[in-house]
This record gives structure tokens, sequence and C-alpha cells, in this order.
């Protein structure tokens, strides 16, 4: 199979995030994962070798997603995002927790819908019905 990219899964939920490291790898691509962000931080710096994409719950323990990502961004500006979170859309929205162009998968999702999501993130393209 050919390789996609790189890519973070960070979600406390340990099934959750085998799962999604299953259907990524599954997908083509190499993936690392992380239960916190303080173990996700290290593999976000460049020396840490070759990242595309950081698959974040937003509900993380401690540091939450966004600060993650911000954090993850700090060290690779250029690093692809998806948030990954139970909370509706709207809900985040009039929260205004996300930027509108934030990529974003509502939980619980399907296995087309998460590796849509992702190849979207990683190619910088919209899919149908996800923001990207």
């Amino acid at each position: 199979m050919l390789h996609q990219g790189n890519v973070l899964v960070v979600d406390d939920d340990e099934d959750l995030r085998e799962i999604i490291c299953r259907l990524l790898r599954r997908a083509g691509y190499t993936v690392r994962a992380a239960g916190t962000a303080t173990e996700a931080l290290p593999h976000c710096h460049p020396e840490s070798g070759p990242l595309d994409l950081l698959v974040a719950d937003l509900g993380l323990p401690g540091i939450d997603g966004l600060d993650l990502c911000d954090a993850a961004r700090r060290l690779r500006a250029d690093l692809a995002v998806l948030y990954v979170t139970g909370t509706p859309r709207a809900e985040l929205d009039r929260l205004g927790l996300l930027p509108s162009d934030a990529a974003f998968v509502q939980k619980p999702f399907t296995a087309a819908t998460l590796v849509s999501a992702v190849r979207a993130a990683t190619t910088g393209h919209a899919s149908p019905g996800h923001a990207a």
C-alpha cells in the first residue's frame, strides 16, 4: 500500500485511540499515538521525525486538545490538525472554540468518515460534510 503520511493520534480513551490507529494504518498512514498532551509533545518536535498531521481529542485531561495543537504548531508551523470530539460542531461554534475552517470529526464516526477527514486534512482539501 502507498504511504499516505505520518500521523500522531492523541486521545485519552485507549480503546478509541487504538481503533483510530488501526484504521489509519490500514489506510496507509504511519501512526504514532499518545494518551495525553504531555506524552504527545515530544513527538511534535521536528527532530522526532516526519509528522504531517496531528489528530487530537479536544477533551484531553490536563492540557486540552486546543492547547496541544497550538503548542505543536509553534514547533511545526506547517502541521495539519484534525480535531476529534463528541461535542457537536454547532456547540463548538456557539462557544467559539474552533475556527470555522478547522478540520473536525465528531464522535462517534465511521471508518470512512475518519479516513476521509484525515486525507482531506493532509492534502488541504475539504472532504464532503467536514471542514478541513
